[in-house]
């Protein structure tokens, strides 16, 4: 992945937002959409494309995928984001 690549996947707010979500740990869709409530086509989206940007990770357990952060660094990125925003 690329910047150009990252910093799209970034520029989206609720991208952003379900990052900041799995800061705490790791989610199923369905966790994420009642947290935003939101459908689940609509997070499975904006996940497709964290995740083909290897920004997030899956694990499946049972029938659910589990979502959590691919890279620790994605933190301290977001932080970073959120500092210069200030």
């Amino acid at each position: 992945m690329d910047c150009v690549d990252f910093c799209k996947a970034l520029a989206d707010d609720t991208r952003q937002k379900i990052l900041v979500m799995l800061l705490d740990g790791e989610k199923c869709v369905s966790d994420i959409a009642e947290a935003f409530d939101t459908s689940q086509p609509t997070i499975s989206h904006h996940l497709k494309i964290l995740r083909e940007r290897s920004l997030v990770k899956t694990e499946r357990d049972g029938q659910q995928v589990v979502y959590s952060l691919a890279d620790a660094r994605i933190t301290q990125a977001l932080d970073l984001m959120r500092e210069m925003m200030l």
